[in-house]
């Protein structure tokens, strides 16, 4: 699975870019879940409304799963 997520570090505003339909998740550095999981079947812009810090974005693709950390300024 291809992904990319763009600009890193932002203000909160992030590209995801992937190769195929995904679930993405989005976990404070604490653990909690900030975003609930929802279905990507395309490459698009997300806005976060979150407070600075660090956060992990987990991707799940059939049996496939990758986290990407993302810092929020």
């Amino acid at each position: 699975m291809e992904l990319s997520i763009f600009p890193n570090p932002s203000s909160g505003n992030f590209k995801i870019q992937i190769s195929k339909p995904v679930s993405v998740s989005i976990f404070s550095i604490t653990g909690d879940l900030v975003m609930q999981e929802f279905e990507m079947t395309e490459s698009r812009e997300l806005n976060l409304n979150l407070e600075s810090g660090i956060y992990f974005v987990h991707i799940k693709s059939g049996d496939e799963t990758r986290t990407q950390k993302i810092i929020i300024y």
